[in-house]
């Protein structure tokens, strides 16, 4: 594999990662009324 290669699927790696990792904030924040009454406490 190139370097070329190599760095074009690291970056295709760091953004799916980063979009799952969004994607999880989301699902949280989205869940996190439903399971607690009261606000989240930061």
């Amino acid at each position: 594999m190139t370097f070329d290669g190599l760095q074009c699927y690291n970056e295709a790696f760091s953004r799916t990662e980063t979009s799952l990792a969004l994607l999880d904030v989301l699902v949280v924040s989205l869940a996190a009324p439903s399971v607690l009454s009261a606000p989240p406490k930061t």
